[in-house]
C-alpha cells in the first residue's frame, strides 16, 4: 500500500509519468486488484505504446485469453527477441489447446534463453498433453538440471512417469516436489494415487488424508475424490 501511495503522489505531480503508471499497475496487480492495474497499464500505454514490458504485464492479468495473446503479440512486434513474451504467449495458447502454436512459442523462447528452467517445464507439460511423454520427461530433466528446485518440473515428471507405468519413479518425483512445497494438496493426492497403484494401501490412505487436510474450499473436486479413495481403500 505504501508503494501505491508513492506512485499516486508522483502521478499527482506528473500525470504523464509512464514509470509511475507502470509501477502503480505492478503494485495493484500484486495485491490482486486486477482491474485497477489494467487501468494503470492502459494509461501508460496511451502515453507510450512502445512499452514492451507493460504489454507483457497487461497480458498476464487480463481475463480473456485472446486479449492476452494480443498483448504478447504487441510486445513481440516491439521486441521479437523477448523470451518472456514468447513463453507467456505459449502458455496461453496451451490453455486454449492450440498445441502446435504453443510449441512454436516455447521453442522460440528456448532458442533465446536456453537456460530458462520454467520454459523447459512448460514445453514438458505441452508434450505430455500431446502424448509425447518421454520427450516431455527429457524436457523436465533439462529444467531440473538448470534448477533442481523447480516444483513444476518434479510434478510434471512424476505425473508422466505414472502414466507410463512407472509409479515407483513417479513417487520419487512427487516426494521431491513435496520437499519444495509440502503444503500442496494436489501433489499429496497424486502421491496417494501412485501408492495405490503399487498396492501400498496404508501409505495411500495417509497421502489422501494429508491432501484432505491441506485442501481449500476451492479444491472441491479433489476433496470429493480423496474421500472416495480413502473409503475404497479402507473397505478392501
Amino acid at each position: 500500500m505504501e508503494a501505491i501511495t508513492c506512485y499516486e503522489r508522483a502521478l499527482a505531480n506528473d500525470s504523464q509519468s509512464t514509470n509511475a503508471w507502470r509501477g502503480n499497475g505492478n503494485s495493484l496487480s500484486a495485491l490482486g486488484r486486477t482491474e485497477e492495474a489494467i487501468t494503470c497499464y492502459d494509461k501508460a500505454l496511451v502515453i507510450d505504446p512502445l512499452l514492451t514490458k507493460v504489454w507483457i504485464n497487461r497480458g498476464r492479468i487480463v481475463k480473456r485469453h485472446d486479449e492476452a495473446i494480443r498483448c504478447y503479440e504487441k510486445a513481440l512486434a516491439l521486441d521479437p527477441q523477448n523470451a518472456e513474451a514468447w513463453k507467456n504467449k505459449g502458455r496461453t495458447l496451451h490453455i486454449l489447446s492450440r498445441y502446435k502454436e504453443a510449441n512454436f512459442c516455447f521453442d522460440k523462447a528456448l532458442a533465446i534463453t536456453p537456460e530458462a528452467s520454467d520454459a523447459w517445464s512448460l514445453k514438458g507439460f505441452l508434450l505430455g498433453a500431446l502424448g509425447r511423454r518421454e520427450e516431455g520427461i527429457a524436457c523436465y530433466d533439462k529444467a531440473l538440471a538448470i534448477d533442481p528446485q523447480n516444483f513444476d518440473a518434479w510434478k510434471g515428471k512424476g505425473s508422466s512417469l505414472v502414466v507410463l507405468g512407472r509409479p515407483e519413479q513417479g513417487i520419487a518425483c512427487y516426494e521431491k516436489a513435496l520437499a519444495i512445497d509440502p503444503l500442496n494438496a494436489t501433489e499429496w493426492f497424486n502421491k496417494g494415487n501412485a501408492e495405490d497403484i503399487l498396492g501400498r494401501n496404508a501409505a495411500a490412505v495417509r497421502s489422501f488424508a494429508r491432501a484432505l487436510e491441506l485442501a481449500s474450499a476451492q479444491d472441491a473436486e479433489l476433496i470429493t475424490r480423496a474421500r472416495s479413495r480413502i473409503r475404497e481403500l479402507q473397505n478392501r
